[in-house]
């Protein structure tokens, strides 16, 4: 089963909040890796973060470097050391705001 997450977009990156299951056995814990995939227009990129420790409780991770305006799609899972099928999260979808640069200034003309 792939863990629980939530995003949260900023201009630049995504917080990404994983929720562990309650219980993920020991003898687990030295066979799967977190992997959090994201997507954006085409391309697909994996995080493996290094978790120290158990697996339980909340995790963050940070893709940053990302492209404001622009829709960045996130997947959570784990993968087996010996290459089981993997189980996906469904996708998750933030459109990141736009950063300063792209904002258009107007003045205001007193006739």
């Amino acid at each position: 089963e792939p863990p629980e997450f939530e995003t949260v977009g900023f201009t630049n990156h995504i917080n990404v909040m994983v929720k562990f299951p309650s219980i993920v056995e020991e003898e687990l814990q030295f066979d799967l890796s977190l992997v959090i995939e994201e997507q954006s227009e085409g391309i697909v990129k994996k995080h493996k973060p290094e978790i120290r420790g158990n697996m339980s409780g909340n995790f963050t991770y940070v893709i940053d470097k990302l492209i404001p305006n622009t829709n960045y799609c996130v997947s959570v899972y784990f993968e087996h050391s010996d290459e089981q099928a993997v189980i996906k999260s469904p996708l998750k979808c933030t459109l990141l705001p736009p950063g300063q640069e792209s904002v258009i200034g107007y003045s205001k003309i007193n006739a």
